[in-house]
């Protein structure tokens, strides 16, 4: 009897041991995705102050002016990507003028598109440091309604550069973001993203 108490104690100690031990690590995994969660969120705020400095101050390079000269090339195609002549930018991948004619939501103003095309490769510099293998978040996005985006991520071909574009700019969050709707124009939480791989 006293064997069989010794073996129920024991086992009864190393559960509770174990149960404890699983609460403590299960504690430390909460704390690390808090923290790996906010430094996202962190970074996604800076992002936009970055973006919406650069639109109050466009950066005018002859860099700059040869994108914009090879934008207005590029725009009659279905699809593109414009890339300033640097290793530190990302490309602005884009359609054109005639598939944004599809949906009144999408407009190129030319008063303001200069502009954001400027502050859109400004802030391509910033993007390419981006690292999925170590963010938290698996990609960034820059949507314009102009036709273009930024991606962490490129597109690999012209098909993915249109279909990527298409699904973005017909996500809920997306829509609501209605120039003639200001109350929208906030930033939000939305459902979990299901991406290619429906990954939640």
């Amino acid at each position: 009897m006293f064997s069989a108490f010794l073996t129920v104690h024991e086992a009864i100690e190393l559960k509770n041991n174990y149960e404890a031990r699983q609460r403590a690590q299960l504690a430390e995994i909460q704390k690390s995705l808090d923290s790996q969660f906010q430094e996202s969120i962190d970074e996604l705020m800076f992002y936009e102050k970055m973006l919406n400095y650069a639109l109050m101050h466009p950066l005018d390079s002859s860099q700059t002016r040869e994108a914009i000269t090879r934008f207005e090339q590029l725009r009659q195609q279905t699809t593109w990507q414009l890339k300033l002549a640097s290793l530190r930018s990302m490309p602005l991948n884009g359609v054109s003028d005639s598939w944004l004619a599809r949906d009144p939501l999408l407009l190129r103003k030319n008063d303001q598109l200069i502009a954001e095309l400027r502050a859109a490769m400004e802030f391509s510099f910033i993007m390419q440091f981006s690292d999925p293998a170590q963010d938290f978040h698996s990609r960034f996005w820059y949507i314009s309604r102009a036709g273009f985006f930024i991606s962490s991520r490129p597109p690999q071909s012209p098909q993915e550069l249109e279909e990527s574009y298409s699904t973005m700019t017909q996500r809920p969050y997306f829509r609501d973001q209605a120039p003639n709707n200001p109350s929208h124009a906030r930033l939000r939480w939305t459902e979990a993203y299901q991406g290619e791989f429906n990954e939640g």
